[in-house]
Formats: C-alpha cells, sequence, structure tokens
C-alpha cells in the first residue's frame, strides 16, 4: 500500500513561506515576487495565546462579526469562511493582538517596504519585533495597515488564491478540514496548525458560516464516504432499521443516550450525512422507494419525503457544494443517481448506463465526484466526475473478484476503496497520480462489509470477523503495511463509524440486537464499548 508520509508534513520556518523576507536565500520559496509575511515569533506569541484564552463573552463577539466578514469574502474569492475565522482567531488571538486591534491586521501580514502595504491594505505602521535568520535579534518591521477586518481577510484570501504556494489546496476549497490541512503547509512549522485551527472550527461551529459543507469530520464531508452515522455540533448520531422496520434515531446529548424512532417501513439500512447546517437521511422503504428525511437547525422533528420509486438497494450519497446527492441500484439494475441542486425546483434523476450489483459507496475529492459500486461480474466499478464533466466518467478497477459491497475514502492525493472478496477476506484497492490502480489483497477473513474512513492523518477500516468481533486494519503515516488490533465486543451487523478529530466511533449491532458503541480517543490506552439500547 502506497499510504507515504504525510504530503502535507510542516517544515520551515512557521510563516508564509515565500513572502517572509527573513527567509535565507537557499530557503525561499520559488515565486519571483514574493509578498512578505508575518514575523514568526510575533505570530506564535498570538498563537499561543488564543489557544490559552480562557472562555468569554468576547469570543462569540469576535465570531459574530467576522463570520459575515469571511462570507463575503468567500463569495468573491471562493474560499471556505470557516477557515478564514478560525486562523484569524488563532493568528490575531480573538482579535486582540497589537496588528488587529490598531490596525485591523488579522493575519500579521507585513508591507514589502514602508510605502508599499500591496494592493489591499491602506498603509504601514512600524514595530519592533524579533526576525531569526537563524540568529535572532531586533528589527523594525513594517507592517501592514487595514481599512477593515473585512480588507484584512480579503488580503488573506487574495493571497491563497494567487500565490502558486498554495495551488494544491485549492482542489480542497469546498472542504474546509482538508483545505486548512493544505493550507497548514507552508503557512506554518508547527505539525499541529491544521489540528488547532480545525479544533477552533469545531468548538465554535464556524462551519455554519460556509455554504454547502458541513461541521466536522462527518461522514457525507468530502473525502469522507457517508455511513448511517455522523456528528452534528457536539452530538453523536447514530441511524439504524428499528425491529418494527421504523427509522431509529439514536444520539449522544453529551450527558445522555437518548433514541427516537419514525414510523416508517425500511426495507434496508439508512445512510446519513450533514449538509450545512441541515442533518440528511436517507433509506429503501417497502415498495422500491427512497425515503428522505431532514432537519433544519431549529427542527425537532424531521421533514419527511419520498424521493424517488424504482429503488431496489441500499443507497450513499453525500454534499457537494450547494448539492445534495444520492445514489443507488435501481430496479433495472442500473446506477441511479438522485440530486437537488439550487435554483432547481424539482430532484433531478439520472439513470446511468452501467449496471451495479449491491450497495455503492461514494465521495467527494476536491472538486471531483466518485462513486464506486460492485459489477455484475463482481468487479469493482467507478464513476467519476470533474467540475466541466455533464456524464460521468466509467472504469473498472482491478481484476479481482468482490461478493461484498465497498467501502472508501479520499486521503491526501490518493483514494482508496476496501471490499470483501469471493474468497472471504478483505481486499484493498487505491491509486495514485503516480501509480494508477494498485490491488493490494490483505488476507484479513471477514463478514459482511467494512467500514472506513480517515482519522487526522491515519487510515481505519473496520469489519466484522468470523468470530463476530470488530476487527481493525489502520495506517499511520509511517507504514507500508496495515497494522491489525480486534476491538472485541459481540458484533452482529456491519458496521458504521466516523471520526472527530480527538475520537474514533463505530456502531453495529449486537447479536441480540443491542446497537453498540466502540470508541478510543488519544487519552485512552485501550479502545472501549458502551451499549446504546434498542
Amino acid at each position: 500500500m502506497k499510504t507515504g508520509k504525510l504530503r502535507l508534513t510542516t517544515v520551515g520556518v512557521g510563516v508564509l513561506l515565500g513572502t517572509l523576507t527573513t527567509i535565507s536565500p537557499a530557503l525561499a520559496a520559488p515565486p519571483p515576487k514574493p509578498e512578505p509575511g508575518a514575523s514568526a515569533p510575533l505570530q506564535e506569541q498570538q498563537r499561543s495565546a488564543a489557544e490559552s484564552a480562557a472562555p468569554g463573552s468576547y469570543q462569540e463577539d469576535f465570531v459574530a462579526v467576522a463570520g459575515p466578514a469571511a462570507q463575503r469574502v468567500r463569495d468573491d474569492y471562493d474560499i471556505p469562511a470557516s477557515t478564514t475565522v478560525g486562523q484569524a482567531i488563532l493568528e490575531s488571538n480573538w482579535g486582540r493582538s497589537g496588528l488587529s486591534a490598531n490596525d485591523r491586521n488579522y493575519f500579521g501580514f507585513k508591507c514589502v517596504d514602508a510605502g508599499s502595504p500591496g494592493p489591499i491594505a491602506v498603509g504601514c505602521h512600524a514595530y519592533d519585533t524579533t526576525e531569526c535568520t537563524p540568529g535572532c535579534h531586533t528589527v523594525t518591521a513594517w507592517f501592514r495597515v487595514y481599512a477593515s477586518m473585512e480588507d484584512s481577510f480579503r488580503d488573506y484570501a487574495r493571497l491563497l488564491t494567487t500565490s502558486g504556494l498554495y495551488d494544491h489546496a485549492l482542489p480542497y476549497r469546498h472542504d474546509p478540514r482538508a483545505f486548512i490541512t493544505a493550507v497548514a503547509h507552508p503557512y506554518a512549522t508547527d505539525p499541529d496548525y491544521a489540528a488547532k485551527v480545525i479544533g477552533l472550527m469545531d468548538s465554535y461551529d464556524l462551519y455554519r458560516f460556509d455554504s454547502g459543507t458541513q461541521p466536522g469530520a462527518m461522514p457525507g464531508d468530502e473525502g469522507i464516504a457517508a455511513s448511517a452515522s455522523y456528528r452534528y455540533g457536539n452530538q453523536e448520531h447514530m441511524f439504524s432499521k428499528g425491529a418494527d422496520g421504523a427509522l431509529l434515531h439514536s444520539y449522544n446529548t453529551g450527558e445522555a443516550i437518548e433514541s427516537e424512532s419514525y414510523p416508517a417501513e425500511l426495507a434496508g439500512e439508512p445512510v446519513a450525512y450533514v449538509a450545512g447546517d441541515q442533518q440528511h437521511v436517507f433509506a429503501l422503504l417497502t415498495g422500491n422507494r427512497l425515503g428522505h428525511w431532514f432537519w433544519n437547525p431549529t427542527d425537532a422533528d424531521p421533514t419527511f419525503e419520498v424521493a424517488a420509486s424504482d429503488i431496489a438497494g441500499n443507497p450513499t450519497g453525500y454534499a457537494f457544494g450547494g448539492q445534495l446527492h444520492a445514489f443507488a441500484r435501481g430496479t433495472d439494475g442500473k446506477l441511479k443517481h438522485l440530486y437537488w441542486a439550487p435554483g432547481e425546483p424539482d430532484l433531478i434523476e439520472e439513470n446511468l448506463a452501467q449496471s451495479v450489483a449491491g450497495d455503492p459507496v461514494a465521495y467527494v475529492w476536491g472538486d471531483q465526484q466518485h462513486v464506486f459500486g460492485r459489477t455484475p461480474d463482481g468487479r469493482l466499478g467507478h464513476w467519476w466526475w470533474q467540475t466541466t464533466d455533464n456524464e460521468p466518467n466509467y472504469t473498472v478497477w482491478g481484476g479481482t473478484t468482490l461478493a461484498g459491497d465497498p467501502a472508501g475514502y479520499a486521503f491526501e492525493d490518493q483514494q482508496h476503496v476496501f471490499a470483501r472478496g469471493t474468497d472471504g477476506t478483505l481486499k484493498h484497492f487505491y491509486w495514485t497520480f503516480d501509480s494508477g490502480v494498485v490491488e493490494e489483497p490483505l488476507g484479513a477473513p471477514l463478514q459482511g462489509d467494512p467500514v472506513a474512513y480517515v482519522w487526522n492523518d491515519q487510515q481505519h477500516v473496520f469489519a466484522r470477523t468470523p468470530e463476530n468481533t470488530l476487527g481493525h486494519w489502520y495506517w499511520t503515516p509511517v507504514d507500508n503495511e496495515p497494522r491489525h488490533d480486534d476491538w472485541g465486543g459481540n458484533l452482529g451487523s456491519d458496521p458504521a463509524g466516523f471520526a472527530t478529530p480527538t475520537q474514533e466511533n463505530v456502531y453495529g449491532r449486537s447479536g441480540d440486537g443491542t446497537l453498540t458503541h466502540w470508541y478510543w480517543n488519544t487519552e485512552m490506552a485501550a479502545p472501549d464499548v458502551e451499549t446504546w439500547g434498542q
């Protein structure tokens, strides 16, 4: 497996490489006219202060002002507002740094010289600061002065969209978490920089300022395939088919496990994802219908609709921009695509030309949409769209034959798919720009279908073992072969799961039908198991 070490590992001088006037020529970035960036020691002080800031009303006050400003900049530069606000918090210590308070400079950007503030700033202000090249000494540096917070945000967005240093991040501009992970290098030397910004985005629900994106690293996010579970705000949610065919909704409020049942006639297992501030669930109903439940932020109960007919399998889906997408096998055996688009009064249905057996999996990768499904002859079919495509591209990955349905995700510049082979063992397919499609038989026996996701810089796969325990395979950045352990328990169904920045969550039903939650976080020596009831 070509997992590789993280391409985004941060190295360097902790500021905007290619914009820092104090980098020695041997380390300077390639753009011919680099812009000056921030003072590394100065910005490190602000970041440290922002991280240690005690909770206070000023934090929500800052977010209330910064969010709308970032949204206006997003509309012009197509940069996620959540990452703009998150970075501004970290770089300006919640707007309390001297640069932000005096000069409305929220990112510590410097002038080329005293008379060159750049195309957006209105002037330059001299400050004594410490520079290290590599020896540290005090110098007088000129920092940009802006007319408003919005102008500072605009200069930040202009830099990210015009400097070649950040070209690798732009394909992820509709996935805030992936975008800041890509921006983090070359922006900062702190290897935890992206995680710190993402932590702020999660804690203060900065995703509410984005359009068509969703809070947290949830299934349905770009790069992560939809599952039956997700996190919305600070709550964990799991959907399943009840014993009476109803849609069962179980969730952790942070204080207790709650459950609700919505009358329905489910004929399969649901899939769920978050889009913006909405929550969406799709499931196959009796009579070959597709049910759709959704919540707006103020809804106590979901709105329900029958979204389509002629459906023969369990759906998958994702949010992409302002659109909602669902895919499932039709009664004619073809892959059916349903989507809702802004400005369109009705659901749009597409019947794709190729056949699919079983249930597909789908995710977004940058500005591309990808769907995988088992072909009638047991191979791995792949459909994908780029932004310029009206019709999907289609190919078959490899020659391995499959007996189960796939799971998958995108990881950096790689795509990964897992499924049970006809020999009953776990198969791994992956694609990179350099290698193309690679088939990797992992040899591990399993029952049913796996679930897979990315957790920070690690890749994780879970499946039911022949002993009905929760099997776990994972890769860290230094691994060429997967590590394996067993999370135990009594698993009687296919698992579902997702990860937050600090915790992994896997759900399944035990042999007696009890909903069970396996979890592990960075403070635990081993995973734990708890029951969520029926």
